[in-house]
């Protein structure tokens, strides 16, 4: 079920800090979480949206999806983007895959509607290609890992955890 989107939960979001971005491009990101969530508050439950800002937080575009389910976009320069997640809970599979496969996407956050926040960056020397081939390996070994939504974000979470090895920074605030 969609959380709903109340005022508690948009004042509660949370402050981080990415290697990416200063103490004054950190708080400018976190308005860009609450202006997100603003912006689809009394749409339908479980809508999502997503924002695209360059690496000094200037907005650059936004599309407002359907339910469940936002498409975003290419953007030929370093940047930041942020979309909602309904349910709350962290990336998606997808979302990762996304980020990889877009390489001037330096920071890819998720607010959750209940306030949560999940980001994750890329650090100097990443390596992408190790990084699908370790989520690959770990659905390879856990067949099971999406059968109950439970399941799914309990695997996705212990996933993002490791992905230092990688090069990139898991952060988690709820």
């Amino acid at each position: 079920e969609p959380l709903p989107i109340t005022n508690n939960a948009v004042q509660s979001i949370p402050l981080v800090r990415p290697a990416a971005l200063d103490a004054a491009g950190s708080k400018e990101l976190r308005k860009a979480h609450r202006q997100l969530l603003r912006g689809i508050r009394d749409d339908p439950p479980g809508t999502e949206a997503i924002a695209y800002y360059d690496m000094d937080m200037q907005p650059i575009t936004a599309y407002k999806g359907d339910m469940w389910r936002v498409r975003g976009t290419q953007i030929d320069r370093p940047h930041i983007s942020i979309h909602n997640h309904p349910s709350g809970h962290t990336f998606s599979e997808d979302d990762i895959e996304a980020f990889i496969s877009s390489p001037e996407e330096i920071i890819l956050s998720v607010v959750g509607n209940g306030g949560q926040i999940y980001m994750i960056e890329r650090l100097e020397g990443y390596d992408a290609a190790g990084l699908l081939h370790g989520l690959g390996e770990m659905m390879r070994s856990d067949p099971g890992y999406n059968s109950t939504p439970e399941k799914y974000v309990s695997f996705m979470e212990e996933f993002l955890k490791g992905v230092g090895i990688y090069g990139f920074r898991y952060i988690r605030k709820t």
